[in-house]
Parts: C-alpha cells; structure tokens; sequence
C-alpha cells in the first residue's frame, strides 16, 4: 500500500474535521463554498496584510488576479509524488517559502515595495511620514506617493524662529496741569497763636460764603467784645490753598516692531504604507527626494526612539504677544500756591485789620487790634506754581512670541 505525504495527511484530517461541522471546502485555495466576491475571485491573492484575501476584501490595493499562480505552481512542485495540487491552508506552505527573500516576490501574492521598507511606528507613535525641512518659501508638493499635505501642512522648524523685541516709543509727560482751590472755612479764637490769652477758648466760624471767588465778603463778620474778657478776639485761623494738579503721559512714534517668523519651513506628506517587506517590524513607505522619513506625536512628545533617532520639534505658527509697556506719569512734584489774605474792620475791605500771605498749610494770625471788628475779608493775588512730571514705561516685554500647534517628528538618519 502507498504511504500519503504527510502534509495530505494533515489536509484529510481538516477536511474531515471541517466535514463533522458542516462546513464544505471549495476547490478554491484557501477559500470557504459560501464566500461569494463580488469581483474578481483568486484563491491565490495575498491582502495588504499578508493574509490569504481571495476576495480582495481588505484595504486596497490587491495584486491582481493570477499573481499568485507562482504558489500554486510551488505547491504542485512540491507533491511530484502524486499527490493532489494544494488545497486549503498548504497553500500558504508555498507562500511562506517565496517569502524568505524578503516579502518582495510575487509568489507571496504582495505587491513588491516599490518605496522603501523601514521600521514600524512604535505605540504612541503616528507614521511614517514624508518630511520636507529647508528655507521658507521653497517647499515642494508632496510625492505621488504621499499626496496627502495636511497633518502638518505649514509647520515651521522651531530652530529658525526669529522674533526680535517690539519697538517702543519712548514715553513723556506733559507739563503738570492744575489750580489752587480757596479755603472753605476760617475760624475766630480767643486764644493767641500760641494758646495763650484766656483760661477758657472760645472759637467763632469767620467762614466766606460758599464757592467763594476771593472778593471781599462780610459773611460770618464778628463783632469781639471787650478785651481783655473771655469774648476778646485775639487770633484767626485759615484752612489752606488746596493744590490739584495732573500729568498727562505722551508716547513718541516708534519704528514698526519687525514681524515675528521662522526662517525654516517644514512640510508633512502622508501616504499609504503596505506591511509587504517580510518583515513583521518593517513597513513599506512612500520614497521622496529631499524628504525625510519620520514618525510623529502631537505636542512635544516623548524621547525618540532608537529606530528614528533624529528629532525635529515643529509648529504651526505664533503667538505673538511682544509688546510695550504703557506710558505713565508719577504725581507730580514741587507744585505750590500762594495768595494774599486781607481782613478788615470794615464790611467792605477798606481797613485792613491785617494782610498776610496764605499758602499750601494752614496758618493762624495774630491780630494787633484784638478788640477791633472782623467785618470782611478777601484774597488776592493767587499763584499757582506747576510741578514736574516723571514718565515711566516704553519697555518692551520680554519673551512675547510663543510657538503653538508644536508636534515633534524623529526621522531616520
């Protein structure tokens, strides 16, 4: 009796095992009686991830049909003993032998790599892509094979930024702008300036009237009694002239502050890669001339990995914050207001009780004529000295231009 191979051994054994389940086993490579494509079907086509796809079913693209007739004819090779041509999973037994040259012979029923074949992304890790890096305004169109520009379409290699400070203009103040407000309350004692004068002090208000202008006025005009007596007036209190006055803060024009940019331009291509290198670590990806292969996180991301060991951080564009500080003025300084006091006896200002010169504190006055009336007052001869003005600001800001959208690449060397 004739000994069957061992691998038709191993076939009747699944055949029957499938056979006590139901299932029936077409005559078609690999394939099962109620699959129906709706195209073209090849019993020997290898999909996109090197799985039998007798349908084309997965991601396009597929070899086209008959390009894996080199298995078969392997197969047939291999059974010269007599026995039948392969059937279900001995197919692969012939592929797997054209595969040992690296995946790139059709006998695997993979298209051959027609880029080139490089290490797989690592988890966490988006590619590979094409990257292009050079001068701005000299990018080329992406590759046919990678026509997809978008991922990082218009990055910029942070190494070239190039943002000088903002020009400023430098700050002013004009002159300081005020006035002297008139005192608003004067007051009668029976005291000297000193406190002396009488055991118990007595206060009367010599007030001027409301929103006085500095005329003579007779308003709150006392008549003291009898000195020396406890009504005897012997001294006047003023409140101050009261100094306000502003600065207002003036900018020079400045140059325009130069544009902020990058000297560099980076452009990502994205195309579609193909696990057809024989290898389960490498991947078949798009070739460009001047581009570089990489792979690529979002964000300024972790360490690269020894299979793509150049970084390259990009970004997007800018955040341009440079600028100045506003123009201020302090509070002005050394500013005065003088003015002459005159009280008379009369109502009508013309006998002086006394006339001294009024300014910024208060003041009290002895009067010569303690019993005399206090019957006006008026005040002349206002001065208003303005103060100096310090400008600050005009500085520029520091570190104003911040990069976003970063994404870090590692290319291969």
């Amino acid at each position: 009796m004739r000994l069957l191979p061992s691998r038709l051994l191993v076939l009747l054994g699944l055949a029957l095992a499938l056979a006590a389940f139901g299932i029936g086993v077409a005559p078609g490579c690999g394939s099962v009686a109620n699959i129906e494509c709706p195209g073209i079907y090849d019993e020997n086509r290898i999909g996109p991830d090197g799985n039998p796809d007798p349908c084309c079913a997965r991601t396009l693209p597929c070899p086209k049909p008959g390009a894996g007739d080199a298995g078969k004819d392997a197969d047939a090779a291999a059974d010269a003993d007599g026995g039948p041509p392969c059937t279900g999973m001995t197919c692969m037994d012939a592929g797997s032998d054209a595969a040992d040259d690296g995946g790139q012979d059709a006998g695997d029923g993979g298209p051959a790599c027609e880029g080139a074949c490089v290490p797989l992304a690592p988890l966490s890790w988006q590619g590979p892509a094409l990257v292009w890096v050079g001068p701005v305004g000299a990018a080329p169109g992406c590759p046919d094979d990678a026509p997809v520009q978008g991922l990082a379409s218009g990055y910029h290699g942070l190494d070239g930024l190039d943002a000088g400070p903002a020009s400023c203009g430098a700050c002013s103040c004009a002159g300081a702008d005020g006035g002297c407000a008139l005192p608003e309350h004067m007051t009668a004692s029976n005291t000297g300036c000193d406190g002396g004068g009488a055991p118990v002090p007595v206060q009367l208000p010599f007030d001027p009237p409301p929103a006085w202008d500095g005329g003579c006025s007779s308003f709150d005009k006392i008549q003291p009694a009898p000195c020396p007596g406890p009504g005897c007036i012997r001294s006047v209190t003023s409140d101050p002239l009261t100094l306000t006055e502003s600065c207002a803060p003036e900018t020079a024009p400045a140059s325009p502050t130069p544009p902020a940019g990058f000297s560099t331009d980076a452009v990502a291509c994205l195309g579609v890669t193909y696990p057809t290198c024989g290898d389960p670590g490498l991947t078949c990806a798009p070739i460009g001339a001047s581009f570089r292969t990489c792979i690529f996180q979002l964000g300024q991301g972790e360490a690269c990995p020894d299979s793509y060991p150049m970084p390259l951080l990009v970004a997007e564009g800018l955040d341009d914050k440079r600028a100045c500080t506003p123009c201020a003025c302090a509070p002005a300084a050394g500013g005065n207001c003088r003015a002459t006091l005159s009280v008379d006896v009369d109502a009508v200002c013309s006998f002086s009780q006394f006339t001294t010169n009024l300014g910024t504190t208060s003041q009290c006055f002895d009067l010569a004529q303690p019993a005399a009336p206090l019957g006006s007052k008026s005040l002349t001869k206002m001065q208003y000295t303005p103060g100096t003005c310090s400008p600050s600001g005009g500085e520029s800001t520091d570190g104003g231009v911040v990069a976003t959208g970063v994404a870090t690449f590692c290319c291969l060397p």
